[in-house]
């Protein structure tokens, strides 16, 4: 299995899936937090893990993802996307996401009732009390870090489970 991944200059930590098609709209980082800054990213097949960075961390920050199914609205945080069968799968390991189309919302992780979703084409995202598994088979390794920053667990920063590697606070 291919994957590829991607830091930054935020600080965050994107990996995508083989067979990803993945967009960058907008990337405005000016590493001064008293301006906004905005991450506006389209992902139209495949799937991506990332753990967020600075942008994000002001609440006049935009960060989303975008694809057919709904929007990912990211509240720091730890979490993952996959487009597999028809449908959108999310799930947050840290912070929080809002999940949002014209049928409805859901927030997930930090804030929410459920750390998982689905959305399906013409219907709202629905939470779901357990993992699915088209999720968790993407990993982010901590290379090329600087020592203070690197936490020696390799894929997130908390040996697998997603928590821990964001440098924004996760909230």
């Amino acid at each position: 299995m291919g994957v590829v991944q991607i830091r930054l200059v935020d600080g965050a930590m994107f990996a995508l899936k083989e067979d990803t098609g993945y967009l960058f709209k907008t990337y405005d980082y000016d590493g001064d937090s008293s301006t906004p800054d905005s991450a506006v990213m389209e992902m139209v097949r495949g799937g991506f893990r990332t753990i967020s960075g600075s942008i994000g961390d002001s609440i006049e920050d935009t960060y989303r993802i975008e694809t057919q199914f709904a929007n990912i609205g990211v509240r720091g945080t730890v979490h993952e996307a996959v487009i597999a069968f028809g449908q959108l799968f999310t799930g947050v390991y840290e912070g929080g996401t809002t999940v949002t189309n014209a049928l409805g919302s859901i927030d997930t992780g930090l804030g929410g009732d459920f750390d998982y979703a689905v959305t399906s084409d013409g219907e709202a995202p629905q939470g779901l009390l357990q993992q699915p598994g088209q999720l968790r088979q993407i990993s982010i390794i901590n290379v090329g870090l600087d020592a203070d920053e690197d936490n020696g667990n390799g894929d997130d920063g908390n040996g697998g489970e997603g928590n821990g590697g964001s440098n924004n606070g996760g909230g």
